[in-house]
């Protein structure tokens, strides 16, 4: 929700608004990666305390209550017992959410969840689970968005986004298979573009690039959730000939996909098995000038 909020709120509220609301889920954001520097706690507490100060300017004094003001103690409980990952229930509840929309006869829960479960399966590599774009259009997950980077003859590093048409095996015998991910990649200029108000990378997924170079090897890739940015929503309704859809955002917001590693390949430490950059989460400078004197 940290990385949604900020994505739903594009181009639908006033920018000071918007701005204080987006400051918050950066905040919230920061203090539920799972290693936290103690030197930038007190830096996060002074980040929450302006994030209140900015919502009494906007919102009304019903707005504020218990919950509220206990944001404050947040960071004093992170100097106590540790990174909130470790004394929260939200992870569980969340996937709880999951499990219940597989319901679809009261009288048998259980076999409903089973049933939904095994149908959203897909190919599971790296701690991800991958899924054709076809299979997207079905299921109510997202999973065949992916990202790779790449070093050119100079040198330097390209981030690469597309998504995946079709999962090959390729057979070396008995014992042996390879698994390739042939997919749709978006252009590198005009494509794939940096917010560069929050920091969020946008991609156009109608901008594709690339057709003779469509396969990567599997193990190569990281999982991307491609969501819609409503602030690029055309003002004109375009005609059907154009090819978009009406009422269709130009581009999408890159988030990174969720990870289950651990125990994976005697996997003890997901920093020690990343092998691509993460994405960067978005970041919005916090404004002390109308607290200054």
């Amino acid at each position: 929700m940290t990385q949604l909020l900020p994505v739903v709120l594009r181009g639908v509220l006033p920018e000071n608004v918007r701005k204080t609301i987006t400051k918050l889920c950066s905040f919230l954001n920061a203090i539920s990666q799972k290693a936290i520097d103690p030197q930038r706690l007190q830096t996060l507490q002074n980040d929450v305390a302006v994030c209140l100060v900015s919502l009494e300017l906007i919102f009304a004094p019903s707005f504020f209550d218990i919950m509220t003001h206990l944001l404050l103690h947040i960071v004093k409980e992170i100097g106590i017992l540790g990174p909130v990952f470790l004394h929260n229930m939200f992870p569980f509840e969340r996937y709880m959410a999951v499990l219940k929309k597989y319901v679809r006869k009261r009288s048998s829960p259980e076999g409903c969840i089973a049933k939904g479960y095994g149908t959203e399966e897909g190919y599971e590599i790296n701690g991800y689970t991958f899924y054709t774009r076809a299979q997207d259009r079905k299921s109510t997950n997202q999973n065949s968005g992916v990202l790779i980077d790449a070093i050119d003859n100079d040198g330097n590093k390209d981030t690469y986004y597309g998504c995946i048409e079709e999962i090959w095996e390729l057979e070396y015998g008995p014992y042996m298979s390879i698994p390739l991910f042939r997919c749709q990649w978006v252009k590198l200029n005009r494509g794939v573009m940096v917010d560069p108000d929050y920091g969020m990378p946008t991609v156009d997924l109608d901008n594709i690039r690339y057709r003779d170079d469509p396969f990567v090897l599997a193990k190569d890739v990281a999982q991307v959730f491609y969501v819609k940015d409503m602030s690029t929503i055309p003002k004109k309704r375009l005609s059907k000939h154009n090819g978009q859809s009406y009422g269709e955002p130009r581009r999408h917001i890159v988030l990174s996909g969720k990870r289950k590693i651990m125990g994976i390949d005697e996997v003890n430490d997901e920093e020690d098995y990343n092998k691509l950059d993460d994405i960067p989460p978005f970041s919005v400078p916090v404004d002390t000038s109308f607290i200054a004197g």
